[in-house]
């Protein structure tokens, strides 16, 4: 994203055949370039200059949704950020044979998006 240029879209689409339910998690990778990445979640950083938005959705099956991406300000020096999309999902599996017992397995696999929010002076770092 560059400043005083229209913001890019982000779609969510549904290609299953059942619902879908996500957790969206927006975090601003506070070394880029670096390994491992640390991320630092939008709710605590202090003034965030970008927005994604909701952190929760549901989709039917064929639907797809555009992401609010709010940009709230130009940062001083380039943001990379990471938005993950998770499905929450939940499988059963039975724990013995004699016993009928279902014990709930939950599987997270995620989605990813990085979004580079450029700053006003792009040869300033």
């Amino acid at each position: 994203m560059a400043p005083g240029k229209p913001v890019g879209t982000l779609r969510v689409e549904n290609t299953g055949d059942t619902p879908l339910y996500l957790d969206v998690e927006q975090h601003l990778v506070a070394n880029p370039g670096e390994t491992p990445e640390r991320l630092v979640p939008v709710s605590e950083v202090r003034r965030p200059s970008l927005l994604v938005l909701p952190n929760r959705l549901s989709l039917a099956p064929g639907q797809t949704y555009q992401m609010v991406v709010k940009e709230l300000s130009t940062p001083s020096k380039p943001h990379v950020w990471r938005v993950t999309f998770r499905p929450r999902e939940r499988i059963l599996v039975e724990t013995s044979q004699h016993e009928r017992v279902l014990t709930p397995l939950f599987v997270r696999v995620g989605y990813g998006a990085v979004i580079y929010q450029l700053n006003a002076d792009p040869l300033l770092k």
